[in-house]
């Protein structure tokens, strides 16, 4: 239904988001050295 369908989506947003941030990461350190 609706709520199963928002939930999912929800954490979806969540793990992009997520990995957004560790890939910003791993470019930093990486144009570090």
């Amino acid at each position: 239904g609706y709520n199963y369908t928002s939930a999912r989506m929800k954490t979806v947003n969540q793990g992009d988001w997520v990995y957004g941030k560790i890939k910003a990461r791993i470019k930093q350190t990486s144009f570090k050295t």
